[in-house]
């Protein structure tokens, strides 16, 4: 009974590892996909005949919460302490990831709006406000779905 319930999670925390990787490839997907102030890359060649863009090899990361180990929690956080998240990067030419831990939102927030994250994790709320203040951010998932959260909306406000 017991080595069935490890069973489980392992096979649990394989799956969050697979999502996370997942992910984590679509957002440096879209970090990565903008060219020429703006207008998405295509795979094909500019029309000025320059290659395609490529990623960088260096990527920032940013999440929520800060540990003596520097790794984010949840899948994301084992896949990068043990490796498999950089290995999957590296076919992709990014040669390392700098993790950088932050202890709320708006300050992560700050940090991907003015270029010097790449891309993060972080919470519903602050995605929203930093978008909704004008920010040229996108919000790809939510990676917790236990959290409940309503956003009520009225013409002229609450009242």
């Amino acid at each position: 009974m017991v080595e069935q319930q490890r069973q489980r999670k392992r096979g649990l925390a394989r799956k969050l590892c697979a999502i996370a990787l997942i992910l984590v490839a679509i957002s440096l997907l879209g970090a990565c996909g903008k060219t020429d102030g703006g207008s998405q890359a295509t795979g094909a060649a500019p029309a000025g005949g320059s290659a395609a863009a490529q990623p960088p090899s260096v990527l920032n990361y940013g999440y929520i919460g800060t540990n003596k180990l520097n790794f984010p929690g949840g899948a994301e956080g084992w896949g990068f302490y043990k490796g498999i998240i950089q290995e999957e990067f590296k076919k992709y030419g990014i040669t390392e990831v700098k993790l950088t831990g932050f202890p709320n939102g708006p300050d992560q927030s700050e940090s991907l709006i003015s270029g010097r994250l790449d891309f993060g994790s972080l919470g519903d709320t602050p995605a929203l406000l930093a978008r909704s203040n004008g920010a040229n951010t996108r919000a790809i998932t939510q990676g917790a779905t236990e959290s409940i959260g309503y956003l009520i909306g009225k013409k002229g406000g609450p009242g």
